[in-house]
């Protein structure tokens, strides 16, 4: 879990790595998603950034059924504290 400043949508490199290492994502898992960027456009280390990322996860080592991915902290139902927004998973 955490801060993996990997995109997801990146191909052939750190989020690919970790999932073809065996890890499971939950977001990829979950059956119902409530929102996926994970930080908003240009924070640091991302200055040139014109979209919102997904770079925050929750893996797991073996498969789980998320019933609940949530993105948290992000300005929408709750405020923002921090340039990287919360996840919220509910496993099954």
């Amino acid at each position: 879990m955490g801060d993996f400043n990997n995109p997801a949508d990146i191909r052939k490199e750190g989020y690919d790595l970790i999932t073809q290492s065996g890890w499971h994502d939950a977001y990829a898992d979950a059956a119902v998603r409530e929102g996926s960027a994970t930080v908003p456009p240009a924070i640091d280390g991302w200055q040139k950034s014109k979209l919102p990322l997904r770079i925050d996860y929750i893996f797991s080592n073996r498969p789980q059924a998320a019933a609940r991915y949530e993105i948290k902290f992000d300005g929408n139902k709750q405020p923002c504290v921090s340039d990287h927004y919360g996840v919220a998973v509910i496993y099954s």
